[in-house]
């Protein structure tokens, strides 16, 4: 089973499809058709869950958040604090999704939360490799000579 899921994701498909068609597949061989009941349990059971309801909504709160320009503010400022530091882009990418992901408090959602706050911020600086805090080292080598 193992050799399968790592070859199915080799290929290309998706990780997702891959586990569910996995699971259907070894579980009809081993339990026959009851894993298709099994299989719709779960999911009626899985959709009566409350706390799932919430992840949508932390993920609209990121994205109101960020509409109001507070994540670029904390992250402009953050990057102008540590700009002289090596590799200060990294850390202001980590302390501010520190400071939202406790905010959302769900890791899926801190996740989309920092992607729709570092992009725009990572596009604006172009990401220069000394914002990266990596240097060129063929520009090292002919400001040396």
């Amino acid at each position: 089973m193992l050799i399968v899921m790592i070859g199915a994701i080799f290929i290309g498909i998706q990780i997702s499809f891959t586990l569910l068609f996995l699971a259907l597949t070894f579980g009809y061989f081993a339990l026959g058709t009851v894993v298709f009941d099994l299989a719709y349990f779960q999911t009626i059971g899985m959709m009566k869950e409350e706390l799932l309801a919430a992840v949508p909504l932390f993920i609209f709160m990121g994205f109101i958040t960020e509409q109001a320009g507070l994540m670029e503010r904390l992250f402009s400022a953050l990057r102008m604090m540590l700009a002289p530091m090596r590799g200060s882009l990294y850390v202001v990418v980590i302390l501010t999704s520190t400071v939202f992901a406790m905010a959302t408090g769900i890791v899926g959602a801190a996740v989309t939360v920092l992607g729709i706050m570092a992009g725009p911020i990572m596009i604006k600086t172009a990401l220069r490799r000394e914002a990266l805090g990596r240097r060129d080292h063929r520009a090292a080598a002919r400001s040396a000579s």
